[in-house]
């Protein structure tokens, strides 16, 4: 015989179900964690300010001037005076040394002097005499390399003003033609006042019109440097342009040598000034590589930059209003752009006390770098 239960026993059977019920649900909820409420964006408010931005390498260049060919006597007997420095600058119309009391004189001219010029005599070393007599008498000719009576007569003039005899004719080995003038010059060693020297006696070194530009490259630098980066050179007042022209590896110490050159449209990187540099050489240029060239202008802290849903690169004024810049150049997390105004507020994103993000022209945001010091109100 089945046992009848009992309403009052159902009833208290449905309660306790429905407590376990709301205890369980109570406990899952203090268990799980809860969910993270997002804030609002945060942004900070900065001032666009005028300034420029660049950046420089710091390097130690040298010079160096390098031997291109060397001037002989054409006639023996005693070197009986030179300069007093074993090496100097000479120019055209100087006297290079005299030899038995005999001056020999430095004239510009491709063609060596290897024959007496005088009437009669034909060729390219009498239009080089010819051309330097016109241009110091002021005679407006042409040289035509014909030794005739006007270049006799200017010959003449000339040996009175140096108080040469006065023959008319230029002997072999009174005058010696050097390519390019000025030109810096060294004794040969073991030449000297008092020196027996013969007709082909080696007497002095000339050095190319230009020295020769380097900087050594310490290591771990190599990677900062490359081809056609300009150089900025400054030495005892002078200051000189140059590019990095190739970068070569110094066989003798094995290091790397970055070799400089002219910068475009120009011949020398010293110019006129290179008789500056010693003929020994000199160390210790100063040198400043250019990384970034500088720009001036619209400086904003690269927190400010965002990017729109369109693809542009923009920044957002106080009032929340978007405008397309276009960045010129960054640096160590600031950049110039072109855009906006010079004094505008705006709105830097995250914390600008924190890393902030190097701006790529090319592919938006990338690589970190440190943000600048910021003056700024921080604002919900």
């Amino acid at each position: 015989m089945r046992a009848k239960v009992s309403p009052g026993f159902l009833l208290l059977l449905f309660v306790l179900a429905a407590l376990c019920a709301a205890v369980g649900w109570a406990a899952h909820a203090l268990l799980l964690p809860s969910k993270k409420v997002e804030p609002a964006a945060q942004y900070a408010i900065g001032q666009v300010v005028q300034g420029h931005l660049g950046r420089n390498l710091s390097l130690a260049a040298k010079a160096e001037w390098v031997v291109q060919s060397s001037v002989s006597g054409k006639f023996a007997g005693t070197l009986t005076s030179i300069p007093t420095d074993r090496q100097g600058r000479i120019s055209a119309g100087d006297v290079l040394c005299t030899v038995d009391l005999r001056p020999i004189f430095v004239l510009p001219g491709q063609v060596p002097a290897f024959r007496d010029m005088g009437m009669g005599v034909e060729g390219t070393d009498v239009a080089q005499l010819q051309a330097y007599l016109f241009e110091v008498y002021g005679r407006d000719m042409v040289p035509n390399g014909k030794f005739g009576d006007i270049t006799e007569g200017l010959v003449k003039k000339w040996q009175k003003d140096h108080d040469l005899e006065v023959t008319g004719v230029i002997p072999v080995g009174q005058v010696v033609f050097i390519p390019s003038l000025p030109v810096n010059i060294a004794w040969e060693d073991g030449v000297h006042v008092g020196s027996e020297v013969q007709s082909g006696t080696k007497l002095v070194k000339i050095f190319d019109s230009t020295p020769t530009f380097m900087i050594p490259l310490p290591e771990g630098q190599l990677r900062a440097t490359h081809e056609g980066q300009e150089v900025l050179l400054e030495y005892e007042g002078h200051t000189w342009h140059a590019v990095i022209d190739t970068i070569i590896e110094n066989s003798e110490e094995h290091t790397l040598l970055a070799q400089l050159a002219p910068v475009l449209g120009q011949d020398s990187i010293c110019a006129d000034t290179c008789e500056s540099i010693p003929v020994a050489g000199l160390k210790g240029i100063s040198a400043n590589v250019i990384l970034v060239p500088e720009e001036e202008g619209a400086q904003i802290p690269l927190t400010a930059i965002r990017v729109d849903a369109q693809g542009r690169t923009v920044v957002v004024d106080v009032a929340g209003t978007q405008y397309p810049v276009s960045v010129r150049t960054s640096v160590g997390g600031q950049a110039i752009v072109d855009g906006i105004d010079v004094g505008m507020k705006i709105r830097l994103w995250g914390d600008p006390q924190q890393n902030g993000t190097q701006f790529n022209p090319q592919n938006g945001l990338g690589e970190k770098a440190q943000s600048e010091d910021l003056s700024s109100q921080s604002e919900k």
